[in-house]
């Protein structure tokens, strides 16, 4: 089975700017993939994180973002949070339906102060996925979005519904479950 974790790194209480980091873990049947923000009183990139951040100048509320999470998990179609997949014109559309088994927030320390951490564990992940799950919960813990809205954004089934897409910088893949 599949697992990925992710965490997102920032003040959980400082509406400051924060920087994402991603990291990824996984392996075989599971995959983890890891995010992180920069720390609580940093209005600007930390320079040592600089490429494995992604800076959001907005302050993020972590409560909205933890709200954000009860949704995604169980087994549902996660098409609005996936790429679409290149087909054949003969070719039948893969499905995008996965089980997301965790989906958490926690406060991790660090030598830049105090990160959060988003794990997600799921048995498969399609292109993009975790990505399109980060950007738009920063999208609500910013409150372009707000955590209601994920329930739809999921139902919806379209790409176009979701919030933006976390970069790929500082994500990789690190553990995966057999």
């Amino acid at each position: 089975r599949e697992s990925r974790c992710l965490r997102l790194a920032a003040n959980p209480t400082s509406p400051r700017p924060a920087s994402i980091i991603a990291h990824s873990c996984g392996s075989g049947t599971g995959a983890e993939t890891d995010a992180d923000h920069s720390p609580p009183d940093a209005p600007v990139a930390v320079p040592a994180l600089a490429g494995t951040t992604w800076h959001v100048p907005a302050p993020l509320h972590l409560w909205a973002m933890q709200l954000a999470c009860d949704p995604i998990i169980g087994e549902h179609d996660f098409a609005s949070f996936c790429r679409a997949p290149k087909l054949k014109p003969d070719q039948a559309p893969a499905s995008l339906r996965r089980r997301v088994l965790l989906a958490q927030w926690s406060e991790v320390p660090s030598d830049y102060g105090p990160l959060l951490r988003f794990e997600i564990r799921a048995n498969a992940f399609c292109h993009q996925m975790v990505r399109s799950i980060v950007g738009t919960m920063v999208d609500i813990g910013s409150g372009r979005l707000h955590a209601g809205d994920m329930m739809g954004i999921l139902h919806r089934g379209d790409r176009t519904a979701a919030g933006q897409v976390a970069p790929p910088h500082g994500l990789s893949l690190w553990h995966v479950l057999y």
